[in-house]
């Protein structure tokens, strides 16, 4: 048996055209060091973000001499809608679950050591499992022989938090605005999405000898863009961003 943590990738169909389309968020920390960068440290620990469209991927690096204990029992994820639940530790998933039980609810960073890893909701997983059975079948020496393989996988996905692709719109008809297929509704209802959607954070609570620090993380989007791709190339064909309203506008090739 095949165990597996799985995120879906980011790929983005807009329409059954023969157009690709891709959403980018850029997003950056608040209160971050440098400033309006996904960066953060103080005295006891240096933070890196990268949050993608269902959770968030962060390096945490002691910077002390003691060792550093991630208690995930008092860490916390903020949906980009507000609603919070416990952060999940995703190293327990491939355990097993007598060990799990076995251990404390907590991650160590050793002195001058780092930990990086991804993390979501504990609400939204949900286990899927699949299998694939495949038969080849030929002849040697006119005698028939067959193979047969199965194939089994079981792990851990998690639904998006971002819309990864333009949402529908029930204002609009099916008129086309362009070559592209963009209906302008679409864009619409997306940067309503954003306003509305823009609430994304983590908390972590950090032993460090006897003292638990809590750090509460922010991210808001600074830019959305619609990019058209064709092959290896992207082009950027639509942007929103907050001193726009979110709303979209077309890009200008240069």
């Amino acid at each position: 048996m095949k165990k597996a943590l799985f995120f879906l990738a980011v790929s983005f169909l807009i329409s059954s055209c023969s157009n690709v389309y891709k959403l980018a968020y850029d997003t950056y920390l608040v209160n971050a060091k440098p400033e309006k960068s996904l960066h953060y440290f103080d005295d006891y620990l240096t933070f890196d973000f990268y949050p993608v469209h269902n959770g968030i991927y962060f390096k945490v690096k002691n910077l002390t001499q003691e060792s550093a204990y991630i208690i995930w029992d008092k860490s916390y994820f903020i949906a980009p809608d507000g609603n919070s639940s416990k952060a999940l530790n995703t190293d327990i998933l491939d355990q097993d679950k007598a060990i799990s039980n076995k251990e404390k609810y907590e991650s160590i960073i050793p002195p001058n050591a780092y930990f990086s890893r991804f993390t979501t909701s504990a609400l939204n997983i949900s286990r899927y499992s699949f299998s694939d059975i495949s038969t080849i079948t030929g002849y040697f020496s006119n005698n028939k022989y067959s193979s047969t393989t199965v194939i089994f996988n079981e792990g851990f996905s998690h639904e998006n938090y971002w819309p990864i692709r333009l949402l529908k719109s029930e204002e609009v008809s099916n008129t086309e605005v362009n070559s592209r297929r963009l209906i302008p509704g679409k864009l619409k209802k997306t940067s309503e999405y954003i306003k509305e959607n823009n609430n994304l954070g983590v908390g972590f609570a950090i032993r460090i000898g006897d003292i638990v620090k809590e750090y509460k993380f922010d991210f808001k989007f600074s830019a959305v863009t619609v990019y058209e791709v064709s092959g290896s190339e992207a082009t950027p064909v639509y942007r929103s961003m907050q001193s726009n309203n979110w709303e979209f506008y077309k890009v200008e090739k240069n």
